[in-house]
């Protein structure tokens, strides 16, 4: 099973592939992107719930990685609503995810660049705790040395000069 079908298929029991196995997979199957994304970036939670929309749109770049901060908020999703469908699928992606990817965690050197970051903020005139799971994952992004792509460039206004903000 191909990996754009294994996020585009109905729930089912597969084995947990590795990350090279993951960017050879997503290397051969989407189609090139603009120049704008390199070959590795970094997800934002709102890509990661519209992964296989985006996926079929092929507008990602080869090689994916999440945070361990999307992970968190992925796993606060079944919880957060009251709906049984709902909740099944906030599950399923979180088991899918869990399957494909191994977070990048927040260490020490995300730790600083979130002083950065909250600086930056500041200095627009914005709240940085109106979106701090949002401004985490950016100075994971920084950090790393990874461009960021997100569904929702709003939560990352002010931060041009740190990361590379890329919409999709």
């Amino acid at each position: 099973m191909s990996w754009n079908e294994y996020l585009l298929s109905p729930p089912q029991s597969i084995g947990n592939p590795s990350s090279a196995t993951l960017t050879v997979l997503l290397t051969k199957e989407l189609s090139p992107v603009t120049d704008t994304v390199r070959e590795t970036a970094l997800l934002d939670t709102s890509v990661v719930i519209d992964l296989p929309v985006l996926l079929k749109r092929g507008c990602l770049p080869g090689s994916l990685a999440i945070s361990s901060i999307t992970m968190a908020e992925l796993t606060a999703g079944p919880a957060a609503t009251d709906d049984p469908r709902e909740r099944a699928r906030r599950q399923d992606r979180l088991q899918r995810v869990e399957a494909t990817f191994e977070p990048i965690p927040f260490g020490i050197s995300a730790a600083r660049a979130y002083g950065q970051i909250f600086a930056a903020v500041r200095s627009c005139r914005r709240q940085p705790r109106k979106r701090f799971a949002d401004l985490l994952i950016a100075s994971i992004a920084l950090a790393e040395e990874l461009p960021l792509i997100t569904r929702n460039p709003d939560d990352f206004v002010g931060l041009d000069d740190l990361v590379e903000v890329i919409t999709v």
